[in-house]
């Protein structure tokens, strides 16, 4: 059998790994997906790939759809075997949809195959994601940072505010920050903000509830961060579970 799929309503909040390598994608949320010491985001119209023998874990906000494809090697050979988010065409959608509607007896046909065949040509010319990723400090003082954007439903705190919630000093803050990520806490900060976007357009369908939300004091000011962030991508183009053509 060339492919097995999966459809549930749930996800693993524990790490596990698998014999094959994985395709994920929600039709109706956004999929979090822990991999060592990053957080990878999901929303519709996206997919991650996750190479075989690899842990994760797979987290919701709310009870979604996931599709989930387990691909064997013959047809992963393209993904390099790393960890990759990927741009769903409007057509690899509408596949892996197909897919998780059909028996697996039907794969063993010729036009299982030239169905599989299809969707891995939409795939190898997928563009990859790179703005969608959120790096998880080990050091216990920074992961209570990542704990306190994860679990933020409204507004965005300074950067004073979040070393008041450390009991350590701003300065502290940054230079830690930036010793452990290479990153500076500003960027951080930025890129887990566009990752709140991405969560609360999914729920409330509107940009600007989400950017108010978000703190923003103008759609125009938020819409730039967006476009920013996403590669020139408008806030709508996340807010509809169905791909844009």
């Amino acid at each position: 059998m060339a492919i097995n799929y999966l459809r549930k309503k749930s996800t693993a909040k524990h790490f596990h790994s698998h014999e094959t390598s994985q395709l994920s994608c929600s039709t109706d949320g956004v999929l979090y997906v822990t991999i060592k010491n990053k957080l990878y985001i999901v929303p519709p119209n996206m997919a991650i790939f996750i190479p075989k023998h690899v842990p994760h874990k797979s987290e919701m906000q709310k009870e979604v759809t996931l599709s989930s494809l387990y691909l064997p090697d013959t047809h992963v050979k393209f993904f390099l075997n790393k960890i990759q988010l990927i741009q769903l065409t409007p057509l690899a959608n509408l596949l892996i949809l197909k897919i998780c509607s059909l028996e697996k007896n039907y794969f063993k046909k010729i036009e299982g195959k030239r169905l599989l065949e299809v969707l891995i040509d939409e795939l190898k010319n997928a563009d990859t994601i790179h703005y969608a990723e959120i790096i998880i400090p080990e050091d216990r003082k920074l992961f209570r940072a990542y704990e306190l954007f994860r679990e933020i439903k409204e507004g965005w705190p300074s950067n004073h505010e979040v070393a008041e919630h450390l009991h350590v000093s701003t300065r502290t803050l940054l230079r830690l920050f930036k010793k452990e990520t290479g990153m500076s806490f500003v960027i951080w900060k930025q890129k887990f903000r566009f990752v709140k976007a991405l969560e609360l357009l999914q729920r409330y369908k509107n940009t600007s509830m989400v950017a108010s939300r978000l703190g923003y004091k103008s759609d125009s000011a938020f819409i730039t961060m967006f476009k920013k962030m996403s590669g020139g991508k408008l806030p709508k183009y996340f807010s509809c579970s169905k791909p844009p053509i």
